[in-house]
């Protein structure tokens, strides 16, 4: 079971452009897209894109926490450590 509407390595991620990640996103959501919601996603392909051109791993986007229905925007696992962008949002 995916819990994110976007998984990848961090390479993969890295060359894919930002509206081919918004449209993985977009079939997953599973609600109305919003045009505010659309064009913060578009933003934060764009700006992870630049941030993480050099580094290895894999990022998953808006990835639902079992058991809390809440997302985090981002989880990034490079080497022996997990990043975590934004709060905690309703599911």
């Amino acid at each position: 079971m995916n819990r994110a509407y976007y998984s990848s390595s961090i390479s993969t991620f890295c060359t894919t452009p930002p509206r081919e990640v918004l449209g993985d996103m977009v079939q997953r959501h599973g609600f109305a897209l919003e045009e505010r919601q659309r064009d913060a996603w578009l933003e934060q392909a764009r700006l992870l894109q630049e941030v993480l051109v050099s580094s290895a791993g894999s990022i998953h986007l808006e990835f639902s926490i079992p058991r809390m229905g809440r997302r985090i925007d981002a989880v990034l696992l490079i080497g022996p450590v997990i990043f975590r962008e934004g709060g905690l949002k309703e599911s």
